[in-house]
């Protein structure tokens, strides 16, 4: 998820995200599911240290679950999407993210058709993250075929669905998200809300019905507090 793109969207009276001048809702989904955090940001997404265990479980069974050639790439890439989420200049694409999302995908697993190519894009879809940077999901859809082609045997379009679902976080924009009276269904729907799901708690959590507000009110927020100590993102932030 761009942090640019949200503070840019926030500029207009209606609407998160705008395609054409028409606005969007933020989430795409509807329904009920338990949520975890309160704020945004760093504040929300504190307490790496513990999630990081039940990450590792979830990596390693979906690794033995994709076959994944040897144990050893298995150890090797998981350091790597550590490493990454752990980055210090990270502000709140970290593995509690990852795991926030992932405890999204429990609730809803029985929705989703691709489980395994989800699962992937969780792990991957912030594993380049640069403030600066306007390619990170790119770069982070190439990480991961770049990890794919060497180590799953799983055939082409199997690994081209986790990219496709990993290259959507740039806009987090699909045809239901342009309607407010329509709500997706299919797998991108429910990654795109697992991943924007942080941004509106209030206290209890799904997508549109429960967040949409309550996201609105958050972001706004959120700007307020990084200009008040003047945080730089490489970005300027629009008023509020």
């Amino acid at each position: 998820m761009s942090v640019c793109l949200l503070f840019r969207s926030c500029e207009r009276s209606v609407g998160l995200f705008s395609t054409r001048g028409r606005s969007v809702g933020l989430f795409s989904t509807r329904g009920r599911s338990v949520g975890l955090f309160g704020t945004v940001g760093a504040r929300a997404m504190s307490g790496t240290g513990t999630v990081e265990a039940p990450l590792y479980e979830r990596w390693t069974e979906l690794c033995s679950r994709d076959m994944v050639r040897t144990a050893e790439a298995s150890q090797a890439w998981w350091r790597v999407v550590k490493d990454r989420y752990c980055e210090p200049w990270r502000f709140y694409h970290n593995l509690s993210h990852v795991h926030s999302m992932f405890l999204h995908f429990d609730n809803h697993r029985h929705k989703i058709q691709n489980q395994n190519a989800v699962a992937w894009a969780i792990f991957f879809h912030d594993i380049v993250y640069d403030a600066k940077a306007s390619d990170n999901e790119a770069r982070s859809a190439e990480m991961f075929h770049h990890f794919a082609t060497e180590n799953l045997q799983k055939p082409p379009d199997c690994i081209r669905e986790t990219e496709r679902l990993i290259l959507l976080t740039k806009e987090h924009v699909t045809k239901e998200h342009r309607n407010k009276d329509r709500y997706g269904t299919k797998d991108k729907h429910y990654f795109l809300d697992f991943d924007m799901s942080v941004l509106g708690w209030p206290e209890q959590e799904e997508f549109r019905e429960q967040f949409e507000q309550q996201a609105r009110q958050n972001l706004h927020r959120e700007i307020q507090h990084l200009q008040a100590i003047n945080v730089t993102l490489g970005l300027e932030l629009p008023a509020t």
